[in-house]
């Protein structure tokens, strides 16, 4: 799989992360031997270690040994770090993560990779889900833990690969798909790219380098601005596509729509999740399967019992009888796709902690967040959660506070728990929203309930 090394044994720098921990165990699967170092342990790094995978926990440069054959780092991991030197000194070839999930892939038969700003990890999920049910066996990689696969990583067969190809620095260039799902282009990650051209540019390349069929959004205006000449390319959509989602009904616990190809009624489709998001993410995945040939029997049923990945509009619990939920969201586009899909549950109120995640989103889509945050009933919002950025004092929290009727700036997570435990009423549903820790504060509430 990796050539000719020097020895077997893989070195991950950052195998905590989740892209990465997933390929450490897939090469273990495949008889490589495999450690690595994270900055902190978690619970990730404590089931590799179950799986007999040793972490070394801080990253240090005495963590590398001459009888590695390969360092693999995240994108997180810069080349100067004290790993990355330490094994350039030891002439160990070091190789970015996902140059090697491209290696992988090319290994397995059909390589469906789901791209776009937007919705990857519910799409690649459902995806996964559909070809399990029509016992195909694929072998899945998830950008977030997927309860039906007991994590972020499902080892199956050779037949089917099934990732997320992720946009940022172009990672997903290094990928080799034969199926690809490209659900919408905007503007995101502008710490890297210049303006939403050079976000286009770096999806026409991913959709030039499919093999076989691309399966792409016909109501994003960014899609349709490609290029689409090297191999069969079908649209999707609600209101332009070869597949049309028509007859849709939004209920309180579920969606419902019928599928047309052309004028032809392919299948009713029901969704146990909510929003119009998700009409267009199923959509896409029963458009690639039918393409596909797989029987759409299996895929129905595995749409309708889709409940969601971790983390993507996940129900946390009930505090003194308020759902709780949580969502990822961390764009301005997913948080109104988030709203939109906690008012079809008809809440009296809808209140909101929003956490900002990276310096560099909230100041260039600042006029967007603010918009989308508006439509909040009552709004919390907390102090920027950085993640691989520095605080420059560009852009602050109370730069969007301020310019938000009624949202109040709660520093800290636990200043807003300790606000929410008064404020919450009958009737409301209350979610965390934000890429970065958020989360935390709903499961204080249910703590304390």
């Amino acid at each position: 799989m990796l050539g000719n090394l020097k020895t077997d044994k893989v070195f991950f720098s950052g195998i905590g992360g989740v892209s990465m921990n997933a390929l450490a165990i897939l090469l273990k699967e495949n008889g490589y031997t495999v450690c690595g170092s994270d900055r902190s342990s978690s619970s990730v790094t404590d089931r590799l270690i179950e799986k007999n995978i040793p972490v070394f926990i801080g990253q240090k440069a005495e963590n590398i040994t001459e009888d590695i054959g390969l360092l693999v780092r995240t994108a997180a991991v810069p080349m100067d770090a004290p790993e990355v030197v330490r094994a350039q000194e030891l002439s160990i070839p070091v190789m970015e993560r996902s140059t090697l999930l491209g290696i992988v892939m090319k290994s397995y038969g059909e390589r469906i990779n789901v791209c776009g700003t937007h919705g990857k990890t519910t799409t690649t999920s459902m995806t996964a889900l559909a070809l399990m049910k029509a016992g195909k066996a694929p072998t899945v990689t998830v950008g977030g833990d997927f309860p039906q696969i007991d994590g972020n990583l499902l080892l199956g067969k050779k037949d089917y690969f099934v990732c997320e190809a992720c946009e940022y620095v172009e990672s997903f260039l290094e990928f080799f798909p034969s199926a690809t799902i490209l659900l919408n282009i905007e503007e995101d990650h502008l710490d890297y790219y210049r303006d939403i051209c050079h976000i286009r540019s770096a999806f026409q390349k991913f959709v030039d380098k499919t093999e076989h069929i691309i399966v792409a959004n016909g109501d994003d205006e960014n899609v349709r601005k490609l290029s689409f000449s090297g191999c069969k390319t079908v649209f999707f959509g609600m209101q332009e596509g070869d597949y049309l989602a028509k007859n849709v009904n939004l209920s309180f616990d579920k969606t419902e729509y019928d599928a047309y190809f052309h004028d032809e009624f392919v299948a009713h489709v029901v969704l146990s999740v909510a929003g119009e998001h998700n009409i267009l993410n199923s959509l896409a995945v029963l458009a690639l399967m039918r393409e596909l040939g797989v029987e759409i029997s299996p895929v129905l049923e595995a749409l309708r019992e889709f409940g969601g990945a971790k983390r993507r509009m996940e129900y946390k619990g009930d505090f003194c009888g308020i759902p709780i939920y949580d969502d990822y969201a961390h764009h301005p586009t997913e948080i109104a796709t988030t709203l939109s899909s906690i008012r079809q549950k008809q809440p009296k109120r809808l209140v909101m902690l929003f956490q900002p995640h990276t310096f560099t989103r909230t100041v260039t889509l600042k006029d967007d967040f603010i918009e989308v945050l508006k439509q909040a009933d009552l709004l919390y919002i907390a102090d920027i959660y950085a993640a691989r950025e520095k605080d420059t004092g560009v852009i602050h929290s109370r730069d969007l506070v301020e310019q938000i009727p009624g949202a109040v700036y709660t520093p800290a997570l636990s200043d807003a728990v300790t606000q929410l435990k008064s404020t919450l009423r009958e009737g409301d549903i209350f979610v965390t929203v934000g890429a970065g820790d958020v989360y935390k504060a709903g499961e204080a509430l249910l703590e304390d309930k």
